[in-house]
């Protein structure tokens, strides 16, 4: 009898090792599938988001394409208008002359006598006048800026459409506009620049904002201090970039009084 307890016994415990060991063998295989299955979901989900930025990065490169072609488009047909412009300078204006035809109705003008001509006495010219001295023009002043934009500037953000903002300097003045955002950027402020020297340069610098690296350079152009002299009453203004696109402002030259 006690054998028999004995073999009972053992079979017993050899059943429950051999059950706790199909349990752990059970939870190993369902810790692999889970692991498994966790690995396969994060690289479908890798491979889903390099999709998605590889189509975001044909996306905004074919934008920009767009956009450049545009703003090359545009630039030409801009310079081929001050091409225009600039031929026509200096043409005589002809004016039309309308004659107004005779209504049947109306009467002629009775036939006057003719007269005969007054002899005319040889006189002597009278004395021209001297001219009068004109005031010397005055070649200091001050600029005044409104509405400043860019239009169809380069973009240099590979991702976004770009932070542009401009620098305006004449001598030691010069004054910065905000960030504003895309390829025509409305800055909706007001400046002014001191013009000190006749043969001052006015310098207009476009910049790409960063956080993180240089501000990159989009554009610039280069005017003589003369070009706003001629500006005495409200005018719009458009500059060409060295590069492609332009600037537009409206401004308004207030000489320095004598």
């Amino acid at each position: 009898m006690a054998d028999e307890a004995e073999r009972l016994a053992e079979e017993k415990r050899l059943a429950e090792e051999a059950e706790k060991l199909a349990k752990e063998k059970k939870a190993a295989e369902e810790k692999r599938l889970a692991e498994e299955a966790k690995k396969q979901a994060e690289a479908e989900k890798l491979a889903e988001e390099k999709i998605l930025a590889e189509e975001a990065k044909k996306q905004a490169e074919a934008e920009k394409l767009a956009d450049e072609k545009k703003a090359k488009e545009e630039q030409k047909a801009l310079e081929e208008k001050q091409r225009s412009s600039s031929k026509n300078e200096g043409k005589e204006t002809v004016c039309e002359v309308v004659t107004t035809p005779e209504t049947p109705n109306q009467a002629k003008p009775a036939a006057q006598p003719v007269k005969e001509p007054t002899p005319v006495q040889n006189k002597k010219p009278a004395a021209t006048p001297a001219p009068k001295p004109q005031p010397a023009p005055v070649l200091t002043g001050t600029i005044l800026f409104r509405n400043m934009r860019g239009k169809n500037l380069k973009c240099k953000d590979s991702f976004s459409k770009g932070d542009p903002y401009m620098r305006v300097k004449c001598g030691k003045d010069q004054f910065k506009t905000k960030k504003a955002s895309g390829g025509n950027p409305v800055w909706n402020e007001s400046h002014s620049l001191d013009v000190k020297n006749a043969n001052d340069r006015i310098g207009f610098n476009v910049l790409d904002w960063d956080r993180f690296t240089s501000h990159d350079t989009i554009g610039n152009a280069i005017l003589n201090g003369s070009f706003f002299r001629g500006t005495t009453n409200l005018q719009t203004l458009e500059i060409l970039l060295d590069t492609e696109g332009s600037i537009v402002f409206d401004c308004l030259w207030q000489p320095d009084s004598n």
